[in-house]
Order: structure tokens, then sequence, then C-alpha cells
């Protein structure tokens, strides 16, 4: 499975841009969905990946998964389960990506 170096993830140029328009947009840097469906962040949906939480399965479910995510990763969860998509794992996590370098993902 890709595992994320977040301790790296602040200094990339696609997370400063994103994060950028975050807080000049999202009061306390919390974005509602409504502000993703704004002209500023749409040319960012073929890099992000949403994942909502979904109580009465207590799992998380893929919203969006980008086209670029698609390309790397070469699969498209989008409305799955994060259970049926990792099944082996053991944590959860929500949130909002965007990948900085191809890593295939089997």
């Amino acid at each position: 499975m890709f595992k994320c170096r977040c301790e790296d993830t602040g200094s990339l140029p696609a997370i400063k841009e994103f994060m950028s328009l975050v807080e000049k947009t999202a009061s306390g840097g919390i974005l509602d969905f409504t502000h993703l469906q704004t002209d500023p962040f749409m040319e960012h949906w073929n890099k992000l990946c949403i994942i909502e939480y979904v109580e009465d399965k207590a799992d998380y479910r893929f919203k969006l998964w980008g086209t670029e995510l698609t390309r790397l990763f070469e699969t498209d969860p989008t409305n799955k389960m994060m259970a049926m998509v990792y099944p082996d794992e053991n944590t959860k996590t929500s949130g909002i990506f965007i990948p900085t370098r191809s890593r295939k993902h089997k």
C-alpha cells in the first residue's frame, strides 16, 4: 500500500499552493464541501481524494478520486468503502490528499 511521508509534504509546491488557497477561502482552515465546488478549487480536482465517514458502516467512503490519482495508482475507488479497497488495513483515515510523485499502488 502507498504510504505518505507526511513530514515532507509541507514543502511541496502542490501542497503549498492548495493550502494557501484553503487559508484564503476557509475560516480557520476548514473547508466545507461547497468550497471545493468553486472555480479556484476545480483545477485541483484531478489531484484530490475526498473521503467521508459513513457512520452506519463505521467506515470511510471515497467520495472523489481525481483523474491524476487514477493515473498514478491505476485504480479508481470512487464511491467504494475504504475497507473494501484496503481490506488488510487496520487503521482508517480521512482527509484531502495531493500526490506529488508517481508511485504505483498494487
